[in-house]
């Protein structure tokens, strides 16, 4: 599979989530995937429908977008969003609205402590596969068995470029690149702008492979 030069998660946008505190920041840091080739950023932002309504949040993201469209940026900025995956997620009104920008996909993040994630949220990731193609954010941070059900409900990957450069982690992402698991590639960007210096770099070996 030849994967795109996209960044298919990054928390670019300005003062919506833990990501760029600024309009100054995100342009800092589109200029930096310009520098390294990146043709396409989908700005990711956190989205968490336990705390949220999809309409709200819909609304935030796009101020924060036209303030950085407002300023000229020099390579598409696409919106998407990393969604919380939540039990009964599949019941809320307007998930198609946080789809992907590259089709009919909804970016999935688990919880970050796995002793959470009971059988209901597969019961739910389920019920969402019927409607949306699940992309599984950083599968990097969960073990082989969480990933293993997520790819059995019929979820694809979405790598981190920073776990490439993690000699375990990339072990684990070869062996997926082998079983043709591996869907994107995201930077993950918060705030660092080394991270599309790194991006380029992980972004060449996963092709090599």
């Amino acid at each position: 599979m030849i994967l795109p030069k996209i960044d298919y998660h990054s928390h670019i946008l300005p003062e919506i989530d833990d990501g760029a505190e600024s309009v100054e920041k995100s342009i800092l840091l589109i200029k930096k995937a310009k520098q390294y080739g990146v043709e396409e950023i989908y700005a990711t932002p956190h989205c968490y429908l336990h705390k949220t309504n999809v309409e709200s949040f819909c609304a935030e993201r796009q101020k924060a977008l036209e303030a950085i469209e407002n300023r000229g940026i020099e390579i598409p900025v696409k919106l998407g969003a990393e969604i919380l995956l939540i039990p009964g997620l599949h019941n809320l009104r307007g998930i198609d609205k946080l789809c992907m920008p590259n089709g009919n996909n909804i970016l999935l993040e688990l919880p970050l402590n796995e002793s959470l994630i009971t059988e209901t949220y597969f019961i739910t990731a389920e019920q969402l596969i019927k409607r949306f193609g699940i992309v599984m954010a950083h599968p990097n941070r969960y073990s082989d068995s969480i990933v293993k059900q997520m790819l059995e409900i019929g979820a694809v990957l979405q790598i981190n470029s920073d776990d490439v450069f993690i000699r375990k982690e990339r072990k684990r992402i070869i062996k997926w690149i082998a079983e043709d698991c591996v869907y994107a590639i995201g930077s993950d960007v918060h705030r660092d702008k080394g991270s599309y210096r790194r991006f380029n770099k992980a972004y060449e070996y996963l092709l090599s492979k």
